[in-house]
Parts: C-alpha cells; structure tokens; sequence
C-alpha cells in the first residue's frame, strides 16, 4: 500500500499518477489516504532493462478484500454487542447491563452463535400455494394438458431428495 497524508488532495482519487506509480483509490481514514496499487511503471532514468511495467492487481484486489472483510467484521461485532445492550437493558431484570459481566458475556457469545448459524425459514408453504396457483391458472386458461404436465414436473421436483436436489425448498 502506498499512504498518503490527509491533507494531500488527489486531482482524480479514481486513478492518480504519483511519481510514476499508477495507483487506483480504495479508502480513507482520518489520518491516511490508502491507495492500492495496481500498477508501477518505473522512472525512465532508470535502466532500460528495468523500464517496465509491474501488475500488482490481483495481489491489491486480495488485500483490499481482506481489509474491506475485517473491517465488516468489526462492524458487524459491534452491531452485535449494541443489540445485546439493547435487548438486556430492555429486560426489567437488568435495566443497566454491564458488559463486563458474565451474563452479558454468555447472552453475548450465543446471539453470535444464532446469527452465524445462518438459519433460514422454509419456504416450501410458499412454493406449494404458488404451484397450486399455478396449476389452477393453467386449468382455468383451458390448457389442462399444460396444468397436468406442471402439476407432474412439480410433484417430482418436490419430491426429490439427496444429490441434486434444493436444499429448503
């Protein structure tokens, strides 16, 4: 990464050239501008065989997701812990949490733990209302033959299981 001082204004922060280093914009923080780099042509005092042009483009895009990712994750702590907070103080048992204390800790480490688990609802209900809809659809349109061969292609689907299938449906 190559940092530049806040203060410093880029003429065009979505590609700048700054003596000689082609940089794309990517964040900024309150002291630091930090710009990844995704290429570096070198000066061309230098040698001949050196004057050439460096991709650094995979390499940045890793690092960037890597930084993007844990400053998502600090986020999404955070959030977390606020709504932790949120909840206990809402339960006349502790008006005031403490989150130093152990309760906090536990309720804490399994709001996580059910947020992480990536729970998801059912959704067969739905599909089988919207199939019956379907198939009522069809049958009112005067296309029974197309109503019969859905109601058929949507039996086997539902039915089946193991490799292949839709996992909640």
């Amino acid at each position: 990464y190559f940092c530049l001082p806040a203060d410093e204004k880029l003429e065009n922060p979505k590609r700048a050239h700054l003596s000689s280093l082609y940089c794309s914009h990517y964040s900024h923080s309150p002291t630091l501008q930090i710009i990844s780099i995704s290429k570096i042509r070198f000066n061309k005092n230098w040698n001949k065989k050196q004057n050439k042009k460096v991709n650094f483009e995979a390499e940045s895009k890793e690092t960037s997701k890597r930084l993007m990712e844990d400053d998502d994750q600090r986020k999404a702590a955070d959030l977390v812990q606020e709504l932790v907070l949120r909840l206990l103080s809402q339960n006349p048992q502790t008006p005031n949490p403490d989150p130093n204390s152990p309760a906090f800790h536990e309720t804490h480490r399994y709001a996580k733990r059910i947020l992480s688990s990536r729970l998801t609802p059912s959704v067969v209900p739905d599909a089988t209302a919207i199939a019956e809809s379907l198939k009522r659809r069809l049958a009112t349109q005067g296309k029974s033959s197309d109503a019969l061969a859905f109601a058929d292609l949507y039996t086997k689907f539902a039915s089946k299981t193991g490799p292949g299938s839709v996992n909640n449906k």
